[in-house]
């Protein structure tokens, strides 16, 4: 029988041998659900359903004591797909932060506040532009990332730089 605790095993080695455990080191208590790891977030994320603003409340609001009790049961058990789903998600987003960081400290460095991008008539991306001036090699790197990850836009506005979408 495969367990959720060898699934979270193998996550945890990935992220490891992608450099992303340093993301969460130095952080005992996280005060965010941000700043849990893929794992307890994909962990929460399975409890309220799939939905991640449920997923926070629960967060906001539970004792850590249920909470590990209900994380241990849940690693003993046999491996659940809904689960797995949750965390690779949450990992993917991790990857896709820790990947596009030196971009998003370039833009922060410079004061962009906001990232306009257009589209082509397949919804690729084929231009952005900056409310600040940003160097070139930061634009292109910049529609590179829009055009291979989903979550760039979600990850800038967290850095509370915003994005306006153009045809």
């Amino acid at each position: 029988m495969v367990r959720n605790s060898d699934f979270v095993d193998l996550i945890m080695k990935l992220m490891d041998l992608l450099g992303l455990i340093q993301f969460y080191e130095g952080i005992t208590v996280p005060e965010e659900f941000a700043e849990m790891n893929p794992v307890w977030r994909g962990f929460y994320i399975f409890r309220a359903g799939g939905d991640e603003e449920k997923a926070e409340e629960l967060f906001a609001n539970e004792a850590d004591d249920k909470a590990e009790e209900e994380f241990e049961k849940l690693m003993n058990s046999e491996l659940n797909y809904k689960f797995v789903q949750a965390v690779l998600r949450e990992l993917l987003k991790d990857v896709t932060l820790y990947l596009s960081s030196d971009v998003i400290d370039s833009l922060r460095e410079v004061g962009v506040s906001k990232v306009e991008v257009w589209l082509d008539e397949f919804g690729r991306v084929v231009d952005v532009a900056t409310d600040k001036p940003a160097p070139d090699d930061i634009r292109s790197k910049l529609i590179e990332m829009f055009n291979t990850s989903q979550r760039i836009d979600e990850i800038l506005r967290r850095y509370g730089i915003s994005v306006e979408y153009n045809m």
